[in-house]
């Protein structure tokens, strides 16, 4: 627990030197807004971590899929790819019968 809370408290205070220094190179401007609104995102996901942990039982880095494998299985799980393949066939066969009856025509 309390290596948890300084590995927290550690990425708190990295994330806030690298947003200020983010801030400081930036030229004043119409640009540095935008900036400090998406800085203020992340800093709050990161201050909010550990309390969407507890809520959610998990650690929020599980929420987020790794990359594009894990994102593809979770999709494959959920679409029935053979259901899709056979309504798109009969959507063809349905139009190719409809051309056909319109030329005998």
């Amino acid at each position: 627990m309390l290596t948890e809370l300084m590995t927290w408290i550690r990425q708190i205070i990295y994330v806030f030197v690298f947003l200020v220094l983010i801030l400081q190179i930036l030229p004043s401007g119409n640009y540095q807004k935008y900036v400090r609104f998406f800085a203020g995102l992340i800093f709050a996901a990161i201050l909010l971590g550990p309390l969407i942990s507890l809520i959610c039982g998990k650690d929020v880095r599980d929420l987020i899929p790794d990359g594009p494998e894990e994102a593809d299985v979770r999709i494959e799980e959920t679409v029935d790819f053979d259901w899709l393949e056979k309504q798109r066939g009969d959507y063809y066969e349905e139009n190719a019968k409809r051309v056909m009856e319109d030329i005998v025509e």
